[in-house]
């Protein structure tokens, strides 16, 4: 079990619109383990203040009046090596690849739900699994999971390319047919060609996430499949146990570990 936060997470807001941050400063000042240290109306005043207070994480828009844009102020960032974690929050879902691409931890539309900006705050940076060295795979417990003639299906669903392909790579090597989706709608389609026997899917996500997913899903007829949950949160089993879900795991997880328990959810089912 992880300890407990004992400070506060500090944010810094930066936004064009006064009424924007403003809201998100009181919505986020409200919440126990998160601070609002500073609120900057464009990117070059984003800039100046993320190096003078040195936040955990910087919430961005990504059209602001000046010089610079979300992606110019988090390539800055990363020029100057700042550790500060940016989650960028726009209308211009469009640049999301893109803040990625240039170091963002996530990108999330200002329509999305509050939970959702939350769970990107507190979970910004850690959307990293390093891959296992060598590639040998291993059958946990001797078997390989399957039902009758026909292996286990496992559908991944994290909008990492990165943790797919490990996660695929990894239960493909243990004998389950595994296929992948980048979020919750692409993950429904899945769904739709052929229900699942386990799920292992991401929380946060663009376009649907986690949670979204699964009150979608679970409307279904033919929802049937076991449901580990990662999250970049600490109290990913906690999350996962209010979701209804099977196991859950925060991320980096140990990928040996979790294998194990989607292979053991593979023979139960």
């Amino acid at each position: 079990m992880s300890a407990k936060r004992t400070e506060r997470l500090r944010v810094l807001i930066a936004d064009d619109h006064q009424v924007v941050r403003e809201q998100l400063a009181t919505l986020l000042n409200a919440e126990e383990d998160l601070q609002v240290v500073g609120l900057a109306p464009d990117g070059a005043g984003a800039l100046d203040q993320a190096k003078a207070l040195m936040p955990d994480v910087l919430i961005l828009d990504q059209n602001m009046p000046g010089l610079l844009s979300g992606l110019d102020v988090i390539r800055a960032l990363r020029h100057a090596q700042l550790a500060t974690r940016v989650v960028m929050y726009t209308m211009a879902t469009e640049v999301c690849d893109a803040a990625r691409a240039a170091g963002a931890a996530a990108c999330i539309s200002k329509d999305a739900p509050y939970d959702m900006i939350l769970d990107a705050v507190r979970a910004a940076g850690a959307f990293s699994l390093a891959r296992p060295v060598g590639g040998q795979s291993r059958e946990p417990g001797g078997g390989r999971p399957e039902r009758g003639s026909t292996a286990a299906r496992v559908l991944v669903v994290d909008d990492d390319a990165g943790i797919r392909d490990v996660l695929s790579e990894a239960l493909l090597g243990v004998g389950f047919e595994v296929t992948s989706a980048a979020n919750g709608e692409d993950a429904l389609r899945e769904c739709a060609r052929g229900d699942p026997d386990v799920i292992v899917v991401d929380l946060l996500m663009p376009v649907m996430g986690g949670r979204a997913f699964l009150q979608a899903y679970r409307r279904r007829s033919l929802a049937r499949a076991k449901v580990v949950m990662l999250s970049a949160l600490p109290s990913a089993a906690q999350i996962a146990q209010e979701l209804g879900c099977d196991a859950g795991y925060s991320k980096p997880f140990d990928l040996d570990e979790l294998v194990a328990t989607v292979y053991a959810l593979g023979i139960r089912g």
